[in-house]
């Protein structure tokens, strides 16, 4: 299974679904925080149209962190980074979205300083060990 490969080798999954639905959402959870130490769990394009229950799942779930990319609904993006700020990334989707449209959405909803940057870099390369 691919979560017990990434186990071994301390990489985060992505989880690519544009419609997060609560059944598919605690699976993957219950997958990945079942491992030690727990994979890393991404959930893409924050969950599609069901991003106030993967910002749910990502309060609750230490390992389990948010890609933005195609969020449609700019106050979801505010609530994720206001949720979890150290957990939430920048992403695009490019080229289905527009990153530069993506960008200035997180730029509408932070201030200048750490949580913008973590946003906009700092967290995903933490989290690949850049």
């Amino acid at each position: 299974m691919i979560i017990d490969a990434h186990s071994h080798v301390h990489e985060p999954v992505r989880h690519h679904i544009a419609l997060l639905d609560e059944a598919g959402a605690d699976r993957a959870v219950l997958f990945s925080t079942r491992r030690a130490p727990p994979v890393p769990l991404v959930i893409s394009q924050l969950g599609g149209l069901n991003w106030l229950t993967a910002i749910g799942l990502a309060r609750e779930t230490p390992n389990l962190y948010l890609d933005l990319s195609t969020a449609g609904v700019v106050f979801a993006v505010r609530l994720a980074i206001d949720e979890v700020p150290d957990r939430t990334f920048f992403g695009s989707d490019a080229p289905y979205g527009d990153p530069s449209l993506a960008r200035a959405t997180v730029e509408r909803v932070t201030r200048p300083g750490m949580v913008r940057d973590r946003v906009l870099g700092g967290t995903l390369a933490e989290l690949l060990g850049l």
